[in-house]
């Protein structure tokens, strides 16, 4: 009985989400799951819903995935496929354009070279920071893309900064 717990376990934390990513136009979500090299990609913009829209397969254990500001999706993955990119095509589906995009070209082979091992899944070795360790390494221009992603959100926390503190002062004016 105590095998059948464990095994139970063991199902309910393999189907665990590590990840979601949300597209910029907010039309797709991206859930990476935990033990599964399926990328489930849902639509949000028929309903209130997420529904199934594709299934992707990731020849590694996916471990991080983020929307670029052209909504081109990229993963990270375990070795030896470290970073793939997807782009949305003519038919509203997601296409592996890894093979060609300089970018995952240069870290791909990068990490292959510093023969760098990330770990099964994001939900393990976070104290050894071994994901940290591996950006280290990847020279800062392979991350450019990803630059503009950081520099919009400060962007908008200012922007809600400054609307709070418009409304805090037109709410002081209308009680004052």
């Amino acid at each position: 009985n105590n095998n059948n717990n464990n095994n139970s376990n063991k199902l309910l934390f393999a189907s665990v989400p590590m990840n979601v990513a949300l597209s910029n136009n907010g039309e797709r979500v991206v859930v990476l799951r935990n033990q599964c090299t399926t990328i489930d990609v849902l639509s949000s913009t028929s309903s209130s819903l997420l529904e199934p829209m594709q299934s992707l397969e990731c020849p590694t254990q996916p471990l991080y995935a983020i929307f670029n500001s052209d909504n081109t999706l990229f993963i990270l993955a375990k070795e030896s496929t470290y970073l793939l990119q997807y782009q949305l095509d003519n038919n509203n589906s997601m296409t592996n354009i890894t093979h060609r995009s300089p970018l995952c070209q240069t870290v791909n082979s990068l990490a292959n070279d510093c023969k760098i091992r990330l770990p099964p899944a994001v939900l393990e070795d976070t104290d050894n920071d071994k994901i940290g360790q591996w950006v280290r390494k990847v020279p800062k221009q392979a991350f450019a893309p990803f630059k503009n992603h950081a520099e919009r959100k400060l962007k908008w926390q200012q922007k809600m900064s400054r609307r709070r503190k418009k409304k805090k002062k037109e709410s002081q004016f209308m009680s004052g």
